[in-house]
């Protein structure tokens, strides 16, 4: 059983089954002892090796149940399982903000993580996890470098979405950005994320009003104003050029948003008060 739950990469499972088997197996002959040795070998090889491909494809949860089953089995040698899957997950967290190979490089191409900064925020705690130390984000130099690098690569991908108008990517990078510098204590740039958007904001509304969507130009370069209201920044000419363009398009979205808005508010103001119920109201008319 426990090599066919090895098989199926149920690592966790068959270390439970091994370990259960030997402490109630009594092994009379030799026959015995060699299928009980032969099981846990089995199965000991096969966690060392899924712990080291799956940490190595960015896969925290069946590494971490691999890693569960060297603990079960007290496999000699976990802790260097353990320091390979801390070093993995950090390399998968570096790939998630744009860090390139040699290779990569010279081919001028992306590698296959780069943006899911989603999988590298859940490596970067999975690395933090191994160290069992308390905040080790912050204190541990290596999780602290992987994760300023995080954020100088969100921050350059965001740019580069913002560069071919895509607000929606541009956004999610900056908030992932954001998170890992909150989780590791670094300093986050909220007026350059914020012209990062402009931008991308600003390009979407020039492509949108070329290819003919009048109307969601104006929205897009409504939402950039918006944004440069709050950092007092004042727009380039070409921008200005295009909102004189859309200006009426824009009024007209900004009574709508304002509509939108107010009767939220008025909708919020006519919920009911919540009934009291029958058997309270009778206890205050005794």
């Amino acid at each position: 059983m426990e090599r066919t739950q090895a098989n199926l990469g149920q690592v966790s499972a068959a270390a439970a089954t091994v370990t259960t088997n030997r402490a109630k197996i009594e092994p009379v002959g030799l026959r015995e002892r060699l299928a009980l040795w032969s099981s846990k070998r089995t199965v000991t090889r096969t966690a060392f090796r899924l712990a080291d491909q799956r940490s190595k494809a960015g896969d925290t949860v069946g590494a971490r149940d691999a890693l569960t089953g060297l603990n079960k089995l007290q496999a000699t040698g976990r802790e260097r399982a353990e320091k390979r899957a801390f070093k993995n997950a950090i390399y998968v967290a570096k790939r998630t903000a744009g860090k390139r190979t040699i290779f990569e490089i010279n081919r001028r191409v992306q590698p296959e993580e780069a943006g899911n900064l989603d999988l590298g925020m859940d490596n970067l705690n999975f690395a933090a996890e191994l160290t069992k130390q308390k905040d080790a984000i912050r204190t541990n130099p290596k999780l602290l470098r992987t994760a300023r690098t995080m954020v100088k690569g969100g921050l350059k991908m965001a740019a580069m979405q913002a560069k071919v108008g895509n607000p929606e990517g541009a956004w999610q990078l900056l908030d992932r950005a954001s998170t890992a510098a909150n989780q590791a204590g670094l300093k986050f740039s909220e007026p350059d994320a914020r012209r990062i958007l402009v931008r991308a904001f600003e390009v979407s509304a020039s492509a949108q009003y070329k290819a003919g969507a009048h109307d969601d130009a104006a929205a897009s370069l409504y939402q950039a104003r918006a944004i440069q209201r709050s950092l007092k920044d004042k727009p380039s000419r070409a921008s200005r050029d295009l909102q004189q363009k859309l200006m009426p398009r824009m009024i007209e979205y900004a009574k709508a948003q304002r509509a939108a808005e107010a009767e939220g508010t008025a909708a919020t103001e006519r919920e009911p008060a919540v009934e009291q119920p029958a058997h309270a109201a009778g206890d205050e008319a005794q």
